[in-house]
């Protein structure tokens, strides 16, 4: 395989990895904003109801999770597609 076929296959997996890790915060972000009884706004933001929309934060916990499935979706994608190529 040439070394540019690899870069675009890491390329491809790291965009891929990006996409999963920013839906699954932006997933856990709207969770906790309806945990706490607030509604989301069109852009993402948690409506308490008050004149302001607010950012819910994300602990620690939720952002490791995160990092380990972008990094595991990562390298699960760099594979397969790796593998895809070798057979043809």
């Amino acid at each position: 395989m040439k070394k540019s076929h690899k870069r675009i296959i890491s390329s491809i997996s790291s965009l891929i990895g990006l996409l999963v890790g920013f839906k699954l915060m932006d997933f856990l972000r709207s969770d906790s904003c309806l945990d706490l009884g607030g509604s989301l706004t069109n852009w993402g933001a948690c409506d308490f109801g008050d004149a302001r929309a607010e950012a819910i934060p994300l602990g620690l916990p939720s952002l490791a999770l995160v990092i380990t499935v972008s990094i595991v979706t990562y390298i699960v994608v760099n594979y397969f597609i790796k593998q895809a190529f070798k057979s043809f």
